[in-house]
């Protein structure tokens, strides 16, 4: 009977591991004729992880950085118009999100598909998932303008879910951000590895321009230890306490290369600003920004 439930209960983690498993990438792409009138131009090409640089010559490490893991790519086309479409692999929704944001600018024209994308001239990019699509025309024409939409729907529909942002970039208090800033710093922040991980948005409030950031590491006792590593990297270390006493589990403040910096530990979180407004603005941004973390 043991021997029975053993084998029934590998045959479960099997099933859980395929369904969960990301189906293969070239089934994410068009088919012909699923946007009427437009085929594939040859075969579907996949670069892996160590072949990116055959694809994208110069501006592979940063994808690279990203999470990346592989690329399909196909050139769709119809008459003398065509599109090449991209699908890449970002591992992660957080690497998907981080890719996306560092192409995109607050003055694109975004657009409703996936979790967030824009169109800009002849481009058409968004993230879904752990999927950052990039789809570009070679002509600016009604028939090729709409075919980007609707070639960039299919894809949205095949990948299925994945449709919400990441979870922490909720946390960031709506007062006062401006709409798309938001980023992903997968490696470093601030100069340092101890705030990798962490997400961005651009800020003003009663006059005062600032970052906010927010991270979350495994576990409090590790988001210690980073916010410990990282004190190194001040000068001027406690000159803004006064503006944040007896706020979070931690404080830590002083001037990195950008400005002053109010960075405040909260469990497993580690939030900040900079460069810090010297005034009471921090404090209630502070406040609010702490509250939305929870207990």
């Amino acid at each position: 009977m043991k021997r029975h439930i053993s084998i029934l209960g590998c045959l479960f983690l099997l099933a859980v591991a395929a369904n969960s498993a990301p189906p293969d990438i070239r089934s994410l792409l068009p088919k012909n004729n699923e946007v009427k009138g437009w085929v594939r131009d040859g075969k579907v090409r996949v670069f892996s992880h160590d072949e990116l640089w055959e694809y994208i010559d110069g501006g592979a490490d940063v994808y690279l950085d990203y999470g990346f893991r592989k690329v399909a790519a196909v050139d769709m086309k119809n008459g003398s118009r065509t599109i090449t479409l991209d699908i890449y692999d970002m591992k992660k929704l957080e690497g998907a999100f981080g890719m996306y944001a560092r192409e995109r600018s607050p003055g694109y024209k975004f657009i409703k598909i996936g979790a967030e994308g824009y169109r800009e001239g002849v481009a058409l990019n968004f993230y879904q998932s752990r999927y950052y699509v990039k789809l570009t025309a070679f002509s600016d024409d009604a028939v090729t303008r709409k075919a980007l939409t609707r070639l960039a729907g299919v894809v949205s529909k095949n990948i299925g879910s994945g449709k919400k942002p990441p979870a922490l970039l909720s946390l960031f208090p709506p007062k006062g951000m401006k709409k798309h800033t938001e980023t992903y710093e997968a490696k470093r922040f601030l100069g340092s590895t101890a705030l990798r991980g962490s997400f961005t948005a651009k800020y003003q409030r009663r006059g005062a321009k600032f970052t906010a950031f927010i991270c979350r590491a495994k576990s409090a006792a590790r988001a210690k230890s980073r916010l410990n590593s990282f004190r190194p990297k001040l000068s001027g270390r406690g000159s803004l306490d006064d503006l944040v006493q007896d706020l979070g589990d931690q404080i830590l403040t002083g001037r990195v290369k950008s400005g002053d910096v109010v960075l405040v530990r909260k469990g497993a979180y580690i939030l900040g600003i900079v460069p810090a407004p010297k005034s009471r603005t921090t404090t209630t941004f502070m406040k609010k920004f702490l509250a939305r973390i929870g207990k």
